[in-house]
């Protein structure tokens, strides 16, 4: 039996304008993810398992164009053994462009912290985003340590996938999380600290910390492999905020949801997410 295309990724320099072609000449359906520069194309609608509903379609992604592999469109075909189709594409007159790299574990993961236990949870998601039966639990090791009151908070990845960042909300630490094996790294922040971090939101090598009971966001830049960082002197405000917890983006703004904490909750209290300039 034949190896068949499993999936296809098209490079692109604007986003804006790569999404658009595609959705006006094909009709497909895009859902970007500005934090890690990637945008899922779904070409064809999927079942229950996330897999293609069409016999012989294929979905994708759209990639930032930044290296010579990632310069023109490419396609992944899935194969029983790695090193035996290497051989015969080497038999046909082929060549690899690189040594061969783990990509995960082939899709898409959710985290999640414990603020009272020195642990991560892993939610593997399957294509279409479909759960699996249970979580997996992580311990964590290395500098993390487990100290009284609120803990570990926010969390997010990298744009690669391969290292987390969170904060410790009581202590104000950033760290980083190896997600195979749980392993912690302190994020060498100068001294600084971000008290109450919640909520956190990676675009680049910028990263915004929210502030639950300061009202705020800060900004930190942090190193290319994420080691160290600064504490940048700019803090996002609110009239509008009533301790927010957590933020997401959307082109050139951020968006905060409101927890109200102080605010004693009735069936009718509402509750308000706040726009302001990323």
């Amino acid at each position: 039996m034949s190896n068949s295309v499993v999936h296809f990724e098209i490079p692109a320099d604007d986003f804006d304008r790569a999404q658009k072609f595609y959705t006006d000449a094909f009709g497909w359906n895009l859902q970007h993810m500005p934090e890690m520069q990637y945008t899922m194309v779904m070409t064809t609608e999927s079942n229950e398992q996330g897999m293609p509903a069409n016999p012989g379609a294929i979905n994708g992604g759209m990639g930032k164009r930044q290296s010579p592999h990632s310069e023109h469109p490419t396609v992944t075909i899935g194969v029983d053994d790695i090193d035996k189709a290497v051989e015969a594409i080497g038999a046909a007159g082929g060549s690899a462009l690189g040594e061969k790299m783990a990509v995960g574990e082939m899709g898409w993961a959710a985290y999640f912290t414990d603020s009272q236990k020195a642990v991560i949870f892993k939610l593997p998601l399957g294509n279409g985003g479909t759960l699996p039966a249970a979580a997996q639990t992580l311990a964590l090791t290395g500098d993390f340590q487990l100290v009284a009151g609120f803990n570990l908070n926010g969390i997010v990845a990298s744009p690669d996938g391969k290292t987390l960042i969170a904060v410790q909300s009581n202590t104000g630490k950033l760290f980083t999380i190896n997600p195979n094996t749980g392993a912690t790294h302190l994020i060498d922040l100068g001294g600084a600290t971000l008290v109450n971090g919640d909520g956190l939101l990676l675009h680049g090598k910028t990263l915004y910390v929210v502030q639950n009971q300061n009202n705020r966001i800060a900004v930190a830049r942090l190193a290319p492999a994420f080691d160290s960082g600064t504490v940048t002197n700019r803090v996002i405000t609110s009239p509008s905020f009533d301790i927010p917890t957590t933020v997401a983006s959307f082109g050139s703004r951020l968006y905060a949801v409101n927890a109200r904490f102080t605010t004693p909750p009735t069936p009718t209290t509402t509750y308000s997410v706040v726009q302001v300039k990323r």
